[in-house]
């Protein structure tokens, strides 16, 4: 829904932060904040990964999908008595390990359902992530179209920070107050 991502940026120019929000929601641009609409996966890296280069943070939160149909048709697939339809995915490219710029500090998202912390340590090299934060979307009150979470920082050695549940805002503020930390140190 975007909600994570916009409270993110929210939280980030209530620090005085210039902050670009590259977002697919529908949901009302905040003030104060430069935003770039991008539907798809190409828009998105496109408009993300020129603009790492003179950022100092960047925060992943778009929950982007893993795979995509590996055809597009150009018309309308009809059923005609067909029992069922297989559909080909390919695996969606992970951009952010293209995002680099000379100090920059990456933050990634890790929506899970099942082993959560592990599954979120296993993101952070890979994607050259400071840290990541990883929910339990099948958690109530956690995930998507909510305006709380609950999130867990890990970082590339394991290390954990549990948080209890917060509105979204709330979570923006948990996560630049770990990330500034690591900015000060580049």
């Amino acid at each position: 829904t975007g909600k994570m991502g916009h409270r993110i940026a929210e939280a980030a120019r209530d620090r005085g932060a210039d902050v670009l929000l590259v977002t697919a929601s529908e949901l009302p641009r905040p003030s104060g904040v430069e935003v770039v609409k991008a539907i798809t996966v190409e828009e998105m890296r496109d408009a993300i990964v020129p603009s790492s280069s003179e950022a100092d943070l960047l925060i992943m939160a778009a929950a982007i999908s893993d795979f995509t149909p590996s055809h597009v048709s150009d018309q309308k697939i009809k059923k005609q008595g067909k029992s069922g339809t297989s559909l080909d995915l390919v695996e969606v490219e992970d951009f952010m390990p293209l995002a680099q710029g000379r100090k920059l500090i990456k933050v990634a998202f890790a929506a899970e359902t099942n082993d959560v912390e592990e599954n979120a340590k296993a993101k952070t090299a890979p994607k050259g992530a400071a840290f990541v934060v990883a929910n339990d979307i099948s958690e109530p009150g956690s995930g998507f179209g909510t305006d709380t979470n609950r999130v867990t920082f890990v970082d590339s050695e394991g290390n954990t920070q549990s948080n209890p549940l917060m509105t979204k805002l709330d979570v923006g503020h948990a996560i630049l107050d770990r990330a500034l930390p690591l900015l000060a140190k580049h």
